[in-house]
């Protein structure tokens, strides 16, 4: 029985620290980057057969670096990550050791990259375009409230999603709707606790 309690003690904790924001997609099919245990703390894997076998790439970064989230550019081999002190890295060489390059600071930990080469979005108020040196500020006239998550499209990289929520309502959720790399938004559902769906 003690067995049993600390093996889903060691699951728990594996699932809570190795969290999906610490995966991501490559730009060819069946790549991935995760962030996972090794035998000295944490390192950063590389799979190109949808994690059957992966490589550590970068074990020395992750141990000198609290690291957040990491999203992969479209670049091929391009890789970003965000550090607890807001810090965002850039990999061309598919985020082996010593490829890192600081880019910012300041930087939200909600990061979303592989629409274009060198594009890459942190939160839904800014993005850059060229891999991380810069940002552009978007106005985001008409949001309100606190940012849960936020998306763009997949398709059309001027559409972008924005879920937030308002501490004075509890259990609400505002789906926000631009469609113009998020310079003006629009209220598009209000979603309760009770699941009710509004549309305005």
């Amino acid at each position: 029985m003690k067995n049993l309690s600390l093996i889903i003690v060691f699951l728990l904790f594996a699932v809570f620290t190795f969290s999906d924001s610490k995966i991501t997609r490559g730009p060819n099919v069946g790549e991935i980057y995760f962030i996972g245990p090794t035998h000295t703390g944490t390192g950063l894997y590389y799979s190109t057969d949808f994690g059957e076998t992966a490589v550590c790439v970068d074990s020395v970064s992750t141990l000198s670096n609290t690291i957040e989230a990491i999203t992969a550019d479209k670049t091929l081999g391009g890789l970003y990550f965000v550090t607890m002190g807001e810090a965002l890295y850039y990999s061309g060489n598919y985020g082996q050791f010593g490829s890192w390059q600081l880019k910012s600071g300041g930087v939200s930990y909600r990061i979303s990259s592989g629409r274009n080469e060198g594009g890459i979005y942190a939160n839904f108020y800014s993005h850059s375009e060229d891999f991380g040196s810069t940002f552009n500020y978007h106005t985001c006239n008409g949001y309100f409230g606190s940012s849960k998550s936020f998306s763009i499209d997949s398709f059309d990289e001027n559409i972008g999603y924005i879920a937030a929520s308002k501490s004075n309502i509890p259990d609400s959720i505002y789906i926000f709707l631009q469609m113009t790399i998020l310079k003006t938004l629009r209220l598009e559902r209000f979603l309760t606790s009770q699941m009710d769906i509004l549309f305005l």
